[in-house]
């Protein structure tokens, strides 16, 4: 009988590194627009989403760092901006 070991690693949402992997890719924004509609408890969808790539390192080895800026713009019109830092 063989043991099988299953190593499953999540990145945390939270980090720097985990939000611009899971809400950074520019490409298709769908993850992003539906995310922020659902913070802000909108029936109204996003349709537009800018991600702005400002990054300021920290200023220490363990000090964190980083700026990754979002603004968006649902149906109405309506202009919603984020700063995750």
């Amino acid at each position: 009988m063989s043991d099988i070991i299953i190593v499953r690693r999540f990145i945390s949402l939270l980090s720097d590194y985990g939000f611009k992997i899971a809400f950074g890719d520019t490409a298709n924004t769908l993850f992003l627009r539906k995310s922020i509609q659902a913070l802000i408890k909108s029936d109204i969808p996003i349709i537009s989403v800018q991600l702005s790539r400002n990054e300021i390192e920290g200023l220490t080895e363990t000090s964190g760092g980083g700026l990754f800026d979002v603004s968006c713009i649902d149906e109405l019109g309506h202009h919603y901006i984020s700063e995750r830092n």
